[in-house]
């Protein structure tokens, strides 16, 4: 079982003794970044996670790491600050005030957390939208402010332009951004459509 880390008054899994240290200090925080594996990140045929157990999750971001170190030669080999799963459950895997590899030139700016999967046509599960809001809340106080949420694609640079963290994704991006925004329809948590998530 995986230690646990307290972050701005949430409890979440700490993988960051596992997956190497962080390229280096950051020194400001500008905006927390959201993204989508993409399908470079599929295990086998897969493109999305459906894993339901913390092995499960374990086993992903490990294999991303290892991609990381081995097929791409990356010193800091897990690109992101943190993983939210479908079960809800978010694993921090890099330090607060840190630097990963997760936006081409500018991570000195930003903290970006994944939503396993791609998320260029689909939405991702309610469990990835819960956990990113819980992220998001944590790391706001943690840093004492409001600070903005942004997918990938809104600040890449132009030479480094991406359409992370896809159509799906930046529909969930508006519902990470609003807290208030309902993730279920409130009769007996049935999830809400697409197309329902759009209207509200």
């Amino acid at each position: 079982m995986l230690p646990a880390i307290m972050l701005g008054e949430e409890l979440f899994l700490d993988m960051r003794s596992i997956v190497g240290p962080d390229r280096y200090v950051r020194g400001r925080t500008d905006a927390l970044l959201v993204h989508h594996a993409g399908a470079g990140a599929a295990i086998g045929d897969d493109l999305n996670f459906n894993g339901t157990t913390e092995d499960e999750e374990e086993a992903w971001i490990r294999s991303i790491n290892a991609f990381g170190r081995d097929v791409r030669g990356w010193s800091c080999v897990f690109p992101y600050q943190a993983t939210a799963f479908p079960s809800g459950r978010v694993y921090v895997v890099g330090d607060c005030g840190g630097a990963r590899a997760h936006i081409a030139e500018l991570n000195n700016l930003y903290a970006g957390i994944v939503l396993p999967g791609d998320w260029s046509t689909e939405l991702p599960p309610d469990g990835d939208i819960t956990g990113a809001r819980r992220w998001v809340a944590a790391m706001r106080r943690h840093h004492g402010w409001d600070i903005p949420v942004v997918g990938h694609r809104e600040v890449a640079l132009p030479s480094e332009g991406t359409a992370c963290p896809g159509e799906g994704g930046m529909v969930a991006l508006a519902l990470i951004r609003n807290m208030e925004r309902p993730v279920f329809d409130g009769e007996g948590g049935a999830p809400m459509s697409l197309e329902e998530r759009i209207a509200n």
